[in-house]
């Protein structure tokens, strides 16, 4: 009896053929890298695990725990990750062989995870923010380089290494960073053991600086030299974690004491000028710059230690900070800021709040807080910021220094953090009037002109009626001056809430919007202002970083969490009411003013809250503030902050607006009548 043929395979699907090149290349590749250790640890594999395009193999944990560590520098899930040794993008990790089958683990899972910093972290960043040496007087490395102490191993390192990774990466889970290192330093040892004469002292050193850079720079980018300097140090120093501290702190102690800088940096840093020449308008000159403007190198923060640990460094720096290197500043520090420069109050859970040098026990303003405290307390001759909603005219007026927010979309924002683009604005600090010109002109790319002669002065007096200060005292000075200099021909008043309600007629549908309170102690047409400028920053600070915070979910201070929360909920209902307000207010102010007219408002309804002042306090006083502040916010007006002395020791200031682009007229006026205004106010400088 005739038996039917046994049926023959079927056709092989693309599916089986992929898997069948797979297993090849993954045994090839078993089989010619048999004697070679992981390149991460450097050790001996342990649960051999494959990248999926290039085939290069690695311990399980090393290569999970390096993507975990390269994860958690974006702010989104990635799709894919370079290799440590041939940098091709990867999109899975084979493992767990059992015969000829595997498992795969892809690339865009959650690798998310938070870290707070200790009491030990925070003493530690506050070593790397020192200038560099500030023990080598006390431990000598090249003693520990000629005296062959290299060669023997150091039973703290590993622990004192873990945490200095977890200090600078501002990330719990090190393991992997800390075991590669430790594993080039035994490497290190181990050679120079065999061959203990072969190099002077001072290129075995060259040498171990070299190889703990490329280890450490994918993970700590800027940050890189002064970490093997501090490693350098450890090793020379010879003693025990808590030893070695306690000389460290003392030191620190000393150094604070004697050059405290106020809490104002974030991170101290040198750019230097792009030239020497004398011939430069800011050379020799010395400026910080708010956490929010890219330094090539180094990673933005933003004020928040989540948003710096899922970001990578910059690769370029903004164009902003390059024009002043350009003009002949060193640039010597990062300084601190409210976090995602949603604040006005200048405080920071993370990083401490900058002590205000014109009034210590009250907070410095923000969220420029790190860069005008810089200035105030004298540590640099200027400084940048930006202004949103006055984020540099609040902390120049409650540290008594001058702070200029330009004309909307003047300078570009390029290279800094976007808060809300409607009226996102770099801006400056500066101690006196001349030197606010100079950098100004820089910036805004001006020549030297002739000062111009105003058209009129507009004092707006009701604005004036919301200051805590005397408002007669400010008024009566401006007036005195105004005729002093020009002819009191030039001075008008005006109500210039009425104004302002008459002549915007879309700010209508924001006045039933504002609550009884705020109206009780408010101007009711600035208050819907306010409310206007408000609801679209937080529209466009949703569509800014809302992703980031669903995916990270940032620890945020009291008052910031809850705006940001807010802000997250925010549509585009009547956003299209808030640009008609934007086009209509500049048009009126415009308008009001012509072309060289002035108008006097005070910066902000009082001096600076006391520290720690419970939010529900402040909502009025807030409330007021962001009145006066949204005149120049939501018209894209340039406005000056300047500071006239101290009333009931404590600063305050006046602001002067002029229409948009005429920024160059404005500095030109504080130049020409700064003096005699502070001589007719008559305010102590104490």
């Amino acid at each position: 009896m005739e038996t039917e043929p046994e049926p023959g395979p079927g056709p092989v699907t693309e599916v089986e053929m992929e898997k069948d090149m797979r297993r090849t290349n993954i045994r090839e590749s078993r089989t010619s890298e048999e004697s070679n250790p992981c390149a991460i640890c450097l050790g001996p594999i342990i649960q051999e695990s494959f990248l999926d395009k290039c085939f290069h193999k690695f311990c399980y944990n090393c290569i999970m725990q390096w993507t975990k560590v390269v994860s958690g520098k974006h702010s989104l899930k990635l799709a894919s990750v370079k290799c440590p040794l041939c940098k091709v993008e990867n999109f899975s990790i084979i493992h767990g062989f059992v015969g000829s089958s595997f498992q795969q683990s892809y690339i865009n899972q959650d690798f998310g995870y938070g870290f707070v910093l200790s009491k030990a972290h925070k003493y530690r960043l506050q070593c790397y923010y020192t200038e560099p040496g500030l023990l080598s007087d006390i431990f000598s490395v090249s003693s520990y380089w000629k005296s062959h102490k290299y060669l023997h191993p150091n039973r703290w390192l590993h622990t004192w290494l873990r945490r200095e990774i977890q200090t600078l990466m501002q990330e719990e889970d090190v393991g992997i960073v800390v075991h590669h290192i430790c594993g080039v330093i035994d490497s290190f040892q181990t050679k120079s053991k065999q061959q203990p004469k072969r190099n002077k002292p001072e290129a075995k050193s060259e040498e171990f600086r070299s190889l703990i850079s490329d280890a450490a720079r994918p993970f700590l980018a800027a940050r890189t030299d002064l970490f093997v300097s501090e490693v350098e140090l450890f090793l020379a120093s010879g003693l025990n974690i808590e030893a070695y501290d306690a000389v460290y702190k003392q030191r620190l102690v000393i150094d604070m004491a004697t050059d405290s800088d106020n809490g104002a940096f974030m991170e101290k840093i040198i750019l230097q000028p792009a030239s020497s020449d004398i011939q430069l308008p800011l050379h020799a000159l010395t400026f910080a710059v708010k956490d929010i403007f890219d330094i090539d190198g180094f990673v933005t923060g933003f004020g928040n230690p989540d948003w710096a640990r899922t970001h990578s460094p910059a690769t370029s720096t903004a164009p902003a900070v390059l024009a002043i290197l350009r003009a002949g500043a060193k640039c010597v520090g990062k300084t601190v800021m409210d976090e995602m420069a949603y604040s006005i109050n200048g405080e920071n859970k993370h990083y401490g709040t900058p002590r205000n040098p014109s009034a210590p026990d009250r907070v410095p303003g923000g969220s420029s807080s790190g860069s005008a405290v810089a200035v105030g307390a004298g540590l640099v001759d200027f400084s940048l910021g930006t202004d949103t909603g006055g984020s540099v005219r609040v902390p120049a007026s409650y540290c008594g220094i001058f702070g200029f927010r330009p004309s909307h979309d003047i300078i570009s924002t390029s290279g800094v953090i976007p808060m809300a683009q409607s009226f996102d604005t770099v801006g400056w600090f500066a101690r006196d009037h001349e030197l606010l010109n100079r950098v100004g002109r820089v910036l805004l790319q001006l020549p030297q002109v002739d000062p111009i002669r105003p058209s009129q002065l507009i004092i707006a007096e009701d604005c004036f009626q919301l200051s805590t200060t005397p408002g007669n005292l400010i008024v009566e000075g401006l007036a005195k001056s105004v005729e002093k200099l020009f002819g009191g021909h030039l001075l008008k008043y005006a109500n210039l809430g009425n104004y302002v309600m008459e002549n915007v007629p879309s700010l209508k549908s924001f006045v039933s919007k504002v609550n009884v309170e705020e109206q009780e102690y408010n101007i009711p047409s600035l208050a819907a202002l306010s409310s206007a400028m408000r609801l679209l920053q937080r529209y466009e600070f949703k569509s800014n970083h809302g992703e980031w915070v669903k995916a990270v979910k940032p620890d945020l201070g009291p008052g910031i969490s809850e705006r940001v929360c807010e802000a997250l909920e925010a549509t585009d209902e009547n956003i299209d009411a808030c640009l008609s307000v934007k086009t209509e207010i500049r048009a009126a102010l415009t308008e009001l003013l012509g072309d060289f007219g002035v108008l006097a408002i005070p910066t902000l309804p009082g001096p600076p809250p006391k520290l720690q002042t419970p939010a529900s306090t402040l909502e009025v006083f807030r409330a007021r503030a962001f009145s006066l502040l949204s005149i120049a916010g939501v018209s894209g007006l340039c406005q000056v902050s300047i500071p006239l002395g101290k009333y009931d020791s404590l600063p305050v200031s006046v602001s002067l607006l002029v229409k948009h682009g005429s920024d160059g007229f404005l500095l030109n006026l504080v130049e020409t009548i700064y003096q005699t205004l502070r001589e007719q106010i008559g305010l102590s400088t104490e």
